[in-house]
């Protein structure tokens, strides 16, 4: 109805900024990432003669991923800093209402982690850091999370939101500390293997912990909330939900599928192995 209608675009000014400038803080956000990678390439290629960087892909230069793992881990710090507070200690507003309640921090963090997406879709479109077998993954993860992004804009689960775009990162602290030590430069590996052990156990529990245990259950009393959304009048749009559950499923496979490849590894660093037959 006109009155309805009339409440939203009142509420709309009120507490959020119009979608164009927000879209144009995310394009702006990507620009600042690409700037800070292009600013750093040729710094650290200073450093490419340094025996120890020996890149996975012989092909890229060790100052293009060096310089795309510095942004990647600043870019990290400071969508944690955004979110994670916001989200042990929401806002009154995300309280009354979880669903559309708009927080200003959450959009902050956001528009860094989106700007961040594109960002990263340009850099392996253009140098092909990622391995072959990775790829695919890489694709689906980026595009699903960035279509969760600007949905979000409206504004939608503000406070659902920082959980799931923060707690899995934390486990991306120790994956950029292993793949420095693995991929990026071997070497540290071999001469420091007890340390290289000791991140790399430390990662697969961090990971196992929030994207295979804390995740799942999480996206299940969010599913119970979200399907009374469903049902529910006072739902925006059913098609943004929609997209919100299949972008869940598809992030949960995900995890889960990469949780295996390293309960794997764990098992072998353990050495838990099944018992051979006639054993």
């Amino acid at each position: 109805t006109q009155s309805t209608w009339g409440q939203y675009v009142e509420y709309s000014r009120r507490v959020m900024r119009s979608h164009a400038e927000v879209l144009g803080l995310i394009a702006g956000s990507a620009l600042l990432w690409g700037v800070m990678f292009h600013a750093l390439v040729p710094l650290l290629s200073l450093f490419s003669k340094i025996r120890c960087l020996k890149p996975a892909k012989p092909s890229v230069a060790p100052s293009v991923y060096l310089a795309s793992r510095i942004v990647a881990i600043v870019r990290l710090f400071a969508v944690l800093a955004y979110l994670l507070p916001g989200w042990l200690s929401p806002p009154e507003q995300l309280i009354k209402d979880p669903f559309y309640g708009y927080d200003d921090m959450f959009t902050i963090g956001m528009v860094l982690f989106a700007g961040f997406l594109i960002f990263d879709l340009y850099v392996e479109e253009r140098y092909h850091i990622e391995l072959p077998s990775m790829l695919l993954a890489f694709r689906v993860h980026h595009i699903g999370a960035l279509l969760v992004c600007l949905l979000s804009i409206r504004p939608f689960l503000h406070h659902h939101g920082k959980f799931f775009l923060a707690i899995p990162e934390i486990s991306s602290i120790f994956f950029h500390i292993v793949e420095f030590m693995r991929s990026d430069c071997p070497d540290l590996k071999e001469r420091y293997p007890q340390f290289f052990s000791t991140f790399s156990l430390i990662f697969a529990l961090t990971f196992i912990l929030c994207r295979n245990i804390w995740f799942p259950y999480s996206s299940f009393l969010w599913w119970l909330d979200v399907i009374a959304l469903w049902q529910s009048p006072t739902v925006h749009s059913q098609l943004v939900v929609g997209v919100y559950m299949c972008s869940n499923i598809l992030f949960n496979v995900l995890f889960v599928l990469w949780g295996m490849k390293l309960t794997k590894v764990l098992l072998k660093h353990f050495k838990i192995t099944k018992p051979k037959k006639g054993q």
